[in-house]
């Protein structure tokens, strides 16, 4: 069985899980233990129809204790798909808000009985997909 570090990146390398790339990039720069040295770009986009660094979100508060606000400065008018995952990349958090407006402040009630630590929230809008570190108080 593979450790979840070594899964993440395999999923990353070899099956192009973008999602993935991202967890691992977070969870060695969290690792005092780790030392590394990255030359590549994580998903670098090729598109000429949008510059993808036009595409942001806020996240506040962060830490957070039950609730967190997501904004978007875009969207389709239509869905946005809220993520949490644990740091080994378990699912353990899913939200979908239809209707969703460019600017619009999202609410994310989470559970009580989640503990204190860090998590990764993915946000995807407009075919967009944002993760962001997240620490629970």
């Amino acid at each position: 069985m593979l450790h979840p570090l070594r899964l993440i990146k395999y999923k990353y390398e070899l099956k192009g899980d973008c999602f993935s790339g991202e967890q691992f990039d977070s969870l060695i720069t969290i690792d005092t233990s780790i030392f590394f040295q990255k030359t590549c770009v994580l998903c670098n986009t090729t598109s000429l129809h949008e510059n993808i660094s036009t595409y942001k979100i806020e996240i506040f508060p962060n830490p957070f204790k039950d609730k967190i606000f997501i904004q978007c400065n875009k969207s389709d008018n239509g869905k946005a798909v809220i993520d949490l995952y644990l740091m080994d990349g378990s699912k353990i958090f899913s939200q979908t808000f239809s209707n969703v407006k460019a600017n619009e402040t999202l609410k994310l009630y989470l559970k009580e009985n989640l503990p204190a630590g860090i998590y990764l929230l993915k946000v995807t809008v407009a075919g967009q997909q944002r993760v962001r570190k997240l620490i629970r108080e």
